[in-house]
């Protein structure tokens, strides 16, 4: 008997042995050891990536449920119960006594029964519709008939007591949401999950989620200040807690990181998951930022966000706590990318988009040469100096007052000009010059020492000609109505900003009426609406 299918030697089932519950093996666990590509994990299967298929029988089912610890323990009341089709009972009674014999087999040393008991079971179960798990995978074996369905989306189960729910058999968009959120405000115990929050309405929603993935929509009910909603389900615990390593009746911080399996298969599921953490442990008051008491786990995030292109910190508070916090540049683009639905944190999120006044767009073509220099006469009453030496050297061998005679310009005021006693403004230059536009800024991008100013601002250099570093700098700023403000205060960054314009920045400001000026003449700089906002509600995806 020992060399037949038995609970401790089946092939499919994930744990070498009877572990302890926050000991089995999870999909981070056979993921980072890369059994996902090898031999046992093609017989695990743990997920069809084509299909997003479970294999839920090794999920549901472990070998400690077969130890018997008293003589009164109620083995098969512990499995969750397969609702049968009609075809599956027909197929059933007809073998109903090589079932019972496999069943036998099957449960050596859990259930010492005689095959004459295992039909008697066999069809009381029949008769009710539902068996427990394990005799289903028996009568499987023995019919040569697949365990898991894939053309199905969900399971349909009944508890040892008759309570029937559903567990999903594949990944879907609301299971990796809701991961995210059980695994911030969410506990797990062996026979029931909790989640709790401050509002009701996200409770509301989060119950809805629960009943739309497990047919059950768990009971809503305030604690104190905090709501919860709490589904009675320990199928449902074992799927979460084997999705994301979420420790089962005891501190979950240790074990909280992104789960490996989302990572696998990527989009939108990464970015549903850590919406739904955003959910939990996010805020969106003043700034975005995401707090954990798992170093790790805020490692994580700050990982995922940088391979989407968004740049975050991580600090301390306290002695307890990390925090993460997103930019201001990267506000409009978190939000797209991550996106919100928490009813009060959207709320939050849209007063936080009010508070960006505006963010780079591109650059206004109108004010442009051919797409190719800044038309820095677009800005009024902007001057400058360090011109003088190419006056003279253009003056030729005429004297300042043949010169200025010519050009209808004072004498004195044109040795001005030559001395750089005096800065001039560009139209005077270019009445001087006699050149269109476009030869103006020619002839200023190679005078390497020219210095702007406005009034008496002041002096600045300035760009000219268009590149891909001065438009990325332009995209990192925020213009006010009297400085500009830096989205994102890098030190590599500021570095070359201060290079570019010649000037000093200060607190994440730079303060220059010009460099102003010239970002509102040549950027576009519109303010973030609620238009602008891409992202689909959890909701779009309920079926």
């Amino acid at each position: 008997m020992s060399n037949s299918l038995n609970w401790s030697n089946d092939p499919l089932l994930f744990d070498p042995g009877p572990t302890p519950m926050n000991d089995w093996l999870t999909a981070n666990k056979l993921l980072s050891k890369d059994t996902l590509t090898s031999k046992e994990g093609k017989r695990y299967a743990l997920v069809n990536k084509n299909t997003l298929s479970l294999n839920l029988y090794p999920i549901l089912v472990r070998k400690i449920d077969f130890i018997r610890e008293k003589e009164s323990d109620r083995i098969l009341s512990r499995f969750p119960y397969i609702v049968l089709t009609e075809e599956e009972k027909e197929l059933i009674k007809k073998e109903i006594l090589l079932i019972a014999e496999t069943a036998r087999d099957y449960f050596y040393r859990a259930i010492n029964s005689k095959i004459s008991a295992w039909r008697t079971r066999l069809n009381t179960y029949l008769e009710r519709g539902a068996m427990p798990y394990p005799l289903y995978r028996c009568a499987c074996k023995l019919l040569n008939v697949p365990l898991m369905i894939n053309e199905i989306e969900s399971q349909f189960f009944e508890s040892a007591r008759g309570k029937r729910y559903a567990i999903p058999t594949k990944i879907s968009k609301q299971l990796a949401y809701l991961c995210g959120v059980i695994n911030g405000d969410g506990h797990l115990h062996k026979h029931y999950l909790r989640v709790t929050d401050e509002t009701k309405e996200h409770i509301k929603l989060i119950s809805d989620l629960l009943g739309n993935v497990f047919s059950d929509t768990g009971e809503i009910f305030k604690s104190g200040n905090a709501w919860n909603v709490e589904l009675r389900s320990s199928s449902a615990v074992r799927l979460i807690n084997f999705l994301t390593d979420h420790s089962i009746h005891g501190p979950k911080y240790q074990s909280l990181r992104e789960p490996v399996l989302f990572k696998h298969l990527g989009e939108p599921y990464r970015s549903l998951y850590w919406r739904g953490a955003m959910d939990a442990d996010g805020s969106f008051k003043h700034h975005i930022s995401f707090g954990s008491a798992s170093e790790m786990y805020v490692s994580d995030f700050n990982t995922y966000l940088h391979s989407i292109g968004i740049k975050s910190k991580i600090g301390k508070i306290k002695d307890y706590a990390f925090c993460l916090t997103i930019p201001a540049f990267y506000r409009l683009k978190f939000i797209n990318l991550i996106g919100v639905d928490n009813p009060k944190k959207k709320s939050d999120m849209l007063q936080l988009l009010k508070l960006v006044r505006c963010q780079f767009k591109g650059l206004k073509q109108e004010n442009l040469i051919e797409g190719l220099y800044f038309k820095l006469l677009k800005l009024s009453s902007l001057s400058l100096l360090g011109i003088g030496k190419y006056l003279t050297k253009i003056r030729g061998n005429k004297t300042i007052k043949a010169r200025s005679k010519e050009l209808g310009i004072a004498a004195n005021l044109y040795s001005d000009y030559e001395n750089e006693s005096r800065t001039l403004t560009l139209k005077t230059l270019q009445k001087i010059l006699q050149v269109n536009s476009k030869t103006l800024m020619i002839i200023l991008t190679k005078q390497p020492n020219l210095k702007y100013q406005c009034s008496t601002s002041e002096q600045v250099k300035l760009p000219i000609i268009i590149t891909s570093k001065i438009i990325e700098i332009m995209s990192l700023f925020e213009p006010t109505k009297t400085y500009v403000k830096l989205l994102h205060n890098d030190s590599k960054m500021t570095s070359e900003i201060e290079q570019l314009f010649g000037l000093h920045v200060e607190h994440g400001r730079i303060n220059s009426r010009v460099v102003l000026k010239f970002c509102k003449t040549f950027g576009v700089y519109p303010k973030p609406t609620v238009d602008e906002l891409k992202f689909d509600s959890i909701l779009d995806y309920l079926k």
